[in-house]
């Protein structure tokens, strides 16, 4: 219902309160300013701060973003609606242009926050596109999918590339929400939808409870920030949350109940969608409806909130809050099984991360034979088998190069025509194409023999084969190798990656997960790649660092606060 404000237009500020209109032959300056009180009708359930602004700034010809709106001493927020903020049936409002420092102030952070955001998006959109076995050895860390287990998950490309991009962006804006960026959170949720989970397809989506998750968080922070989108999008966004996790976990959450005795950590997830659901409910004056929802939250966040004397014999024992309280919720509050299945889990991590381990180890030898004339990497397998046989390592991976992978023609040319490979390599060499990557076993035969580690490297990558690059050295004509800073021509080194991810862990998330892995290239060949790459780098660190390792992150709610907010609704049901 519509109710009357009395408003005035102020000039008293550091600069007149005058607008410039711009017409297509004139420019006139108008003023502003009003002495007597006025009145202006509007709706306070249905205005937020900044639609008020606006209909103030087509009556004074300010620009919405240049006013001010001060009521009872205070100024309103623009997201907030004005019943929230306390403006009331005949409320003064003073209408004030900002200070010029202020508005420009205003537009320099709120430019450097689009930027920011576009910058983020773009970020993630470069880690999206990349997949294990990628070609670029400045793209140090690429995502994949992969199940409870840690197996990796095969989907369409446009498939995959939006469900990364979607948990990518859903990761950076948990980051922001835990540093208290609420807004900017906020921003990179409604981004992960739009740019990545809502161009999956469909039946993708249902297989998933991750984009339950996202609906959850977007509308819990439209809540804190007290958002009018709480009341236009939050029906919407509650329902797919819903729908999501009964997919994923049954019918009535069944199958959460049915995992440990009746315990499992996930059902903080749905105490968070009961008490949403039962504020939307009142908001909407569905009392009824209200109190139920609030009643079945209030019922399992008393059940789930761990104390801190149930987390003591826990966190004695070298584990963290968040593990101890995952860990109880998940084993229904019983300390000796909650101790075992944190024990059980980190051993499976244990040896997740050493399969890791040895998967990106074998990654980086493939990245560093380089691609076969058909563009696949060099079998690593392949590879070491023909080791077995006393074949040179360089010449056994130009050959698998030469013959795309065919093990029985890259032996029949080691056994017949080695020198064939020893020219390939040479022009190699010589066209400065890529540098060859002595084999550890070649440069440690030379420091064997007394030269420095940098002399061996040197004088083996600029010779035909080990035997060339000793007699070179015994005859004084050693090259030491030089460590360049950025040598764009170099495919591979022992030390190309060592610093890339110090972590070298893996993420994994409940149901379909997000994996972290280490990355290489072998064709840069211009600076101008080098630049681009560049550009984004400081914001994919910063976004690889956000992305947790916790596979249960999204579950660790202490729910205190929740409980705060559930008591209050309580005692405004109460009151009516």
């Amino acid at each position: 219902m519509a109710v009357n404000l009395q408003y005035k237009i102020s000039s008293s500020n550091t600069t007149n309160p005058t607008t410039t209109t711009t017409t297509t032959s004139t420019t006139t300056t108008t003023s502003t300013s009003s002495t007597t009180w006025q009145t202006i009708s509007v709706n306070l359930t249905e205005t937020t701060g900044l639609e008020l602004k606006e209909e103030f700034g087509k009556i004074s010809r300010i620009p919405s973003s240049c006013l001010r709106l001060l009521v009872a001493g205070k100024f309103l927020k623009d997201e907030v609606l004005l019943s929230v903020q306390g403006v009331k049936s005949n409320s003064k409002i003073l209408v004030m242009p900002a200070p010029n420092k202020e508005i420009i102030e205003q537009g320099e952070e709120r430019e450097k926050k689009n930027q920011k955001i576009e910058q983020i998006k773009k970020a993630a959109e470069l880690l999206a596109k990349r997949k294990d076995g990628g070609s670029s050895r400045l793209e140090n860390y690429y995502f994949e999918l992969t199940n409870q287990n840690g197996q990796p998950i095969q989907l369409a490309p446009s498939d995959r590339d939006a469900i990364v991009l979607g948990l990518t962006l859903s990761s950076k804006g948990k980051a922001l929400a835990d540093e208290g960026d609420f807004h900017g959170a906020l921003e990179i949720y409604l981004q992960a939808d739009s740019e990545g989970f809502s161009k999956c397809s469909e039946h993708i989506l249902e297989m998933i409870d991750n984009y339950g998750v996202l609906c959850l968080d977007i509308v819990w922070l439209y809540f804190k920030l007290e958002n009018p989108s709480f009341m236009q999008d939050a029906k919407f966004r509650l329902h797919k949350a819903r729908q999501s996790f009964q997919r994923a976990y049954g019918a009535n959450f069944s199958r959460l109940s049915q995992l440990r005795d009746g315990g499992c950590a996930e059902m903080a997830l749905i105490a968070r969608l009961d008490l949403m659901e039962a504020i939307f409910s009142y908001h909407q004056q569905d009392y009824r409806k209200a109190r139920s929802s609030l009643n079945i939250a209030k019922q399992r966040i008393q059940e789930l909130i761990i104390s801190e004397i149930e987390l003591e014999p826990i966190l004695l024992l070298g584990f963290t809050d968040s593990e101890g309280r995952i860990a109880l919720r998940t084993c229904n509050k019983n300390i000796d099984a909650a101790v075992s299945f944190l024990l059980e889990r980190k051993e499976q991590r244990a040896k997740q991360k050493l399969d890791e381990e040895e998967r990106q180890y074998k990654r980086k030898r493939q990245i560093g034979y380089g691609k076969t004339s058909s563009g696949s990497l060099v079998e690593v397998d392949f590879v070491d088998q023909l080791l077995k046989l006393d074949f040179e390592e360089r010449l056994i991976a130009e050959a698998l190069r030469q013959t795309n992978n065919n093990i029985d023609d890259a032996t029949h040319i080691l056994l017949t025509q080695p020198e064939i490979l020893e020219i390939a390599l040479l022009k190699q060499q010589t066209k400065k194409k890529i540098k060859l990557t002595p084999s550890e076993q070649d440069i440690q035969s030379i420091i064997d023999m007394g030269f420095s580690r940098n002399l061996a490297i040197g004088t083996l990558e600029i010779s035909s084969s080990k035997e060339r690059a000793i007699e070179l050295l015994l005859n004084g004509k050693g090259i030491e190798k030089v460590v360049e800073n950025n040598d764009q021509n170099t495919i591979t080194n022992d030390n190309d990656n060592d610093n890339n991810n110090p972590n070298d862990n893996q993420l994994e998330k409940e149901n379909n997960d997000l994996n972290l892995t280490n990355s290489n290239n072998d064709n840069i060949t211009n600076s101008s790649n080098l630049s681009n790459s560049q550009n984004y780098s400081k914001v994919e660190e910063e976004i690889i660092s956000d992305v947790s390792t916790n596979p249960d992150q999204h579950l660790d709610y202490t729910l205190n606060e929740e409980l705060i907010i559930l008591q209050k609704y309580e005692a405004f049901l109460n009151s009516l």
